[in-house]
């Protein structure tokens, strides 16, 4: 939906005729993430459009437009063009979770304040 202008303008007028009728104060996305896990790397570009549209579209209405986002440098990089997307949105939720999971041999806290002492700081989250 996101790579395409027609496509986008649709969900972004749906968006906004939800938004009245259930007198929602806007919308907060959570794109797990442009151009990872089988996406493309358009999908930077296709994020920053997406948001462009929803913000066209939201401004006449007063509507809040907000992200959530990877706190991982491993999914940021290739996801966000971040001096764009903080064009576009009026709050950026960075999720800083996840850092450990199912896919690790060792348990750790799912939003650790401090690494253990074996992991290295360009270590990818997962």
């Amino acid at each position: 939906m996101a790579q395409q202008p027609a496509a986008r303008k649709v969900f972004a007028e749906s968006v906004v005729d939800f938004c009245k009728k259930y007198n929602f104060d806007g919308l907060d996305l959570d794109w797990e993430y442009p151009a990872a896990r089988g996406g493309k790397p358009e999908d930077k570009a296709n994020f920053v459009a997406l948001l462009r549209e929803l913000s066209q579209e939201f401004k006449p209405y007063g509507l809040l437009l907000t992200a959530a986002v990877s706190a991982g440098k491993h999914f940021m990089d290739p996801a966000y063009d971040v001096p764009q997307v903080s064009k576009y949105l009026d709050f950026i939720n960075v999720m800083a979770y996840d850092y450990h999971g199912g896919w690790e041999t060792k348990t750790g806290h799912h939003a650790p304040m401090y690494s253990r002492p074996e992991e290295k700081p360009e270590d990818p989250m997962r």
